[in-house]
């Protein structure tokens, strides 16, 4: 097994997760964490430390758990097998989302049955890169922005359609007069949609419904 000697982010910046290729490591050498980032140490599938931004070194002193990863000295250092995750925190603001098919609501001003369908945008980072990367990331080698977005399109589609639903039919809102309760809507999607993305380490920030409206091939537009 070769050992490397320098340990740093090789990959484009849409990324939000990355393994480091190589696990045999050594003693002293230099880990570099790029803003925004932290680099995570992994053996045996647990996760043993986690390095900020910076340049750091693989020593016993300052990762006090090598210390029982590593026994024997090598010239000074040590051969040690790990893998070292890079996870990528900054803030993505830019997640487009749509509901897939129309929702089939009852307008209450017109009585008659009415399509409409929601847009908007969310932002999203990684609050908690430990469990961003056991709990959602898994065993794959990389784990991208459009990967994530599109893992909770799910839970984001079905809460906006269960909200839109409400203010329609229970609240007594008409499809015309919708536009003016994004804000409200937005809001309570926002506090449903957070608490799911947590247990994951995800936080979801800005969430935002922008349009509501009748698809324009439906003859009620």
């Amino acid at each position: 097994m070769a050992l490397i000697d320098i340990v740093k982010w090789e990959q484009p910046g849409e990324l939000l997760a990355w393994r480091f290729p190589n696990t045999g490591l050594t003693t002293a050498a230099p880990v570099f964490v790029n803003e925004s980032q932290e680099a995570l140490l992994f053996r045996g599938g647990k996760l043993y430390d986690v390095l900020g931004p910076g340049a750091h070194t693989l020593t016993t002193e300052n990762i006090p758990i090598l210390g029982k990863l590593v026994n024997l000295p090598f010239g000074g250092q040590s051969p040690f097998s790990a893998e070292v995750w890079f996870v990528n925190r900054a803030v993505t603001l830019d997640v487009n989302w749509g509901t897939p098919d129309p929702i089939q609501v009852e307008d209450p001003k017109y009585g008659i049955i009415v399509p409409v369908r929601a847009f908007g945008q969310l932002g999203m980072r990684v609050a908690d890169a430990g469990a961003f990367v056991t709990k959602l990331v898994g065993a794959t080698q990389s784990f991208s922005r459009t990967e994530l977005s599109s893992y909770f399109r799910g839970i984001v589609t079905a809460r906006v359609k269960t909200a839109v639903a409400t203010a329609i039919v229970r609240q007594g809102i008409s499809i015309l007069e919708i536009s003016s309760k994004l804000q409200k809507l937005s809001e309570q999607v926002e506090s449903e949609i957070a608490p799911e993305l947590r247990p994951f380490g995800v936080e979801l920030i800005a969430f935002r419904v922008l349009s509501i409206n009748v698809p324009e091939d439906d003859e009620w537009v």
